[in-house]
C-alpha cells in the first residue's frame, strides 16, 4: 500500500478512474475524486464505506485510445448537462449520444480493459456489476 492510505486522494476532476460508483468500473472523474469521497462517508452505509473508499483509484496504466476520447467527451457532455438539470434538450442529446459511444467503446475493448483492472486493482470483488457482490447496495 502506498504511503497514502486512499490512491485517489489529489485527483482532480478529468481523470479515468476504477470504481468512482459501485456499479461501474471505469470512468472519467467529473469531480475532484475528495468531493466524492466526501459524498460516500456522509451518505453512504457504514458497511460500504471502506470498500468504496479503497477501491475508488485514478487508472495508471494505458486505456485503449478509443476508450480514454470517449471518456473525456462524455464527461465533458456530463459537465454541460449537469449545468442544466431536468433538461430533455440537446444538451441532454449531447450526453446521451456521448454516454452511448463510451459504452460502446469499453465493449469493444472489455479484454483489454479487464486485463488492465486486474493489475492496478488486486483482490477487488469487482464481479462485472458492483463490488458488492452478493451484498445489497444504496
Amino acid at each position: 500500500m502506498p504511503e497514502n492510505k486512499y490512491l485517489w486522494e489529489g485527483v482532480p476532476a478529468g481523470v479515468p478512474c476504477w470504481h468512482i460508483h459501485h456499479g461501474t468500473l471505469l470512468e472519467e472523474s467529473y469531480e475532484p475524486l475528495e468531493k466524492r469521497a466526501n459524498y460516500i462517508r456522509a451518505a453512504k452505509p457504514p458497511l460500504e464505506v471502506e470498500r468504496r473508499l479503497r477501491l475508488m483509484r485514478p487508472v495508471q496504466g494505458q486505456l485503449p485510445e478509443e476508450v480514454a476520447k470517449a471518456a473525456r467527451q462524455e464527461c465533458k457532455a456530463a459537465k454541460a448537462y449537469s449545468r442544466t438539470p431536468f433538461s430533455c434538450g440537446p444538451k441532454y442529446s449531447f450526453w446521451l449520444g456521448a454516454h452511448n459511444r463510451l459504452h460502446e467503446a469499453r465493449d469493444k475493448h472489455a479484454t483489454e480493459i479487464a486485463a488492465l483492472h486486474k493489475a492496478e486493482c488486486p483482490n477487488c470483488p469487482w464481479d462485472g456489476n458492483t463490488i458488492f457482490p452478493r451484498m445489497e447496495v444504496t
